[in-house]
């Protein structure tokens, strides 16, 4: 949280077993689509970002089942 990030590295789906992601208070301009490629990610925190929209491939994730967007220009 809070490092100032705008997006994640395409390295970043390697991580196939992660469960929790959470870069809250970031400069994210979109959700990062690498995210929904994540097939046991559960919790998604990306509050407090630049977001504008929500990619509809988001119902990808099957197994989501909290995600926080609060305070993003959505």
């Amino acid at each position: 949280d809070r490092n100032l990030l705008t997006s994640l590295p395409p390295e970043f789906s390697k991580l196939s077993k992660l469960r929790r992601f959470s870069a809250a208070d970031n400069k994210f301009p979109e959700f990062p689509i690498v995210l929904i490629h994540l097939p046991f990610l559960e919790s998604v925190d990306l509050s407090n970002n630049e977001i504008s929209s929500i990619p509809v491939s988001i119902t990808e994730m099957t197994r989501l089942t909290r995600l926080n967007l609060k305070c993003n220009y959505l």
